[in-house]
């Protein structure tokens, strides 16, 4: 009975590399191989980023603002170095309709008049940023709180553009 289940076990081993090796390397342009979906990327970044406290200019997991989020995603996801303002950063990318984000967007909200914070879509209603008072967290779109205040949606980069795996990257300090 052990034998027949090593035998077993060694088949699904075999035929689950045949399968990967079966698999393109890559997809689109030939540059990044690898690639996955953006919602796995955004997930493991944020199982990393989750409960990082708020840090005014802050860029790592001992503190961090909402536009060093921004970066660091776009930074290590994308290899892409983005402004670190909110101000700066509504100039990159395509305005998306709001009721249109996609995983991976860029949403802005103001505050007071000014256009003050940024968030990083992750779907299903909810968005990824770094709250003064409870540092990274998911929101709501579908709270009153953000969605009265959300002004703008923007795509950075544009659609096409390869995002590396989740086995690739590394979102540590």
């Amino acid at each position: 009975m052990k034998g027949s289940f090593h035998n077993l076990l060694k088949f699904f081993s075999v035929l689950a590399l045949l399968a990967a090796s079966a698999m393109p390397a890559y997809a689109g342009d030939d540059t990044v191989a690898d690639r996955q979906a953006p919602q796995n990327i955004l997930v493991t970044f944020a199982e990393q980023m989750l409960g990082t406290p708020y840090k005014l200019g802050g860029h790592t997991l001992a503190g961090i603002d909402c536009s060093g989020l921004v970066d660091r995603f776009y930074r290590t996801a994308y290899q892409m170095i983005l402004p670190r303002t909110v101000k700066e950063l509504r100039q990159e990318g395509t305005r998306v309709k709001k009721s249109e984000p996609e995983i991976g967007d860029l949403l802005f909200f103001k505050f007071r008049g000014r256009h003050g914070h940024v968030g990083i879509y992750a779907g299903n209603g909810t968005f990824l940023h770094a709250s003064t008072s409870e540092g990274v967290v998911y929101s709501s779109l579908t709270d009153g709180f953000w969605n009265k205040r959300l002004i703008e949606v923007r795509r950075v980069p544009p659609e096409g553009s390869p995002m590396l795996t989740s086995t690739s990257l590394s979102f540590t300090e």
